[in-house]
């Protein structure tokens, strides 16, 4: 965890960590992680950082086909814009809503066709 900034887990995950999904934001000043990031599936994310806490809804606008990889798309997609913008705190926002869009595109067919 120390080797990491970014981190991304279930309450249930964060809990078997030893942290207390109650509260994240301990957990994220124990290690150290520039973000954190809670996902809760259909009920969006949580995301824990310097500049506070803030909560994403999860995007309804695509059918729900196959869920495996949301998690995946939901961490590559927001890491990617935030990285793209130099990792700068501006580039946060954007890079907050990019994530959970990849994630809506990744569950909205079989296997990777959501995202190809």
């Amino acid at each position: 965890m120390k080797a990491s900034d970014w981190f991304f887990a279930t309450r249930g995950e964060l809990a078997a960590l030893g942290g207390d999904p109650a509260d994240p934001e301990r957990f994220r000043s124990r290690w150290d992680l520039a973000g954190l990031v809670v996902k809760a599936g259909e009920h969006g994310c949580s995301v824990w950082t310097d500049a506070g806490a803030t909560t994403l809804p999860a995007l309804t606008t695509r059918p729900v086909i196959d869920v495996t990889g949301a998690g995946d798309a939901l961490a590559g997609g927001l890491l990617a814009a935030w990285l793209e913008s130099g990792g700068a705190p501006a580039g946060l926002r954007a890079a907050l809503a990019h994530g959970p869009a990849c994630a809506s595109l990744a569950i909205s067919a079989v296997g990777r066709r959501g995202v190809a």
